[in-house]
Formats: C-alpha cells, sequence, structure tokens
C-alpha cells in the first residue's frame, strides 16, 4: 500500500488489490475535493467517510456518487465487506458537469453585464 498526501492537507491510499488484480484509490479524508480529485483521475474509488462529522455531508455526498455508480462507499467497519464485493466493472466514469448556465443565471440576476 502506497499512502501519500494529494493537494492540501488530503492523504489517501493506493492499494494493489491482489483478488481484483486492480490498483484502487482509498480516501481517508473524503472531502468533495479530494473526492472530485480522484474521479478525474478515473481511478476506481472507495470513499470511507468521516461518521464523527456533525452534519455528516462527506456521507451525502459520498452515497449520492455511490447511487450514481461512480465509486464505492464505506464505513471502517464495512470496508472490508465492500473491497470483497465490489465489481469495478459495474462503475461508470465521472464527467464533470457545465457550470457556465448557472454562472450566466447568477451574473444576470445580478445585474452584471454578459460577457
Amino acid at each position: 500500500m502506497l499512502c501519500y498526501q494529494g493537494l492540501g492537507n488530503l492523504y489517501f491510499c493506493c492499494f494493489y488489490c491482489l483478488g481484483l488484480g486492480k490498483l484502487l484509490s482509498l480516501r481517508i479524508y473524503a472531502g468533495s475535493g479530494s473526492i472530485f480529485e480522484t474521479l478525474r483521475l478515473a481511478k476506481p474509488l472507495i470513499v470511507v467517510v468521516n461518521e464523527d462529522l456533525m452534519d455528516n455531508h462527506q456521507s451525502e455526498l459520498a452515497e449520492e456518487l455511490a447511487d450514481r455508480k461512480h465509486l464505492y462507499c464505506a464505513s471502517p467497519q464495512t470496508l472490508q465487506q465492500t473491497i470483497a464485493h465490489m465489481d469495478l466493472s459495474s462503475l461508470f466514469p465521472y464527467s464533470p458537469g457545465d457550470a457556465t448556465p448557472v454562472a450566466k443565471h447568477i451574473n444576470s440576476f445580478l445585474g452584471f453585464p454578459d460577457d
């Protein structure tokens, strides 16, 4: 297992799962930036959420992206089971959305000129 620091205070591990023959990314700190950073790299991802957070926003994002089949979501208690039962071929590539229409609408609402 290779652990390294990504952007900011982000630490994550990449490991070779012998049973799957695949390099996986395992996020230990699962902030939205770190999740999307890994998805843009098109690597299989397991997000292990921090269940001790007050509003558990990490869990909300990870579960939504897992429902959309972009990643796997686990807790520390379910990580081993998630790895044992995951099927990487069931994951879909993540395609970032286009924020331009939203930005134009906000600019128009605020009275800024169209560029």
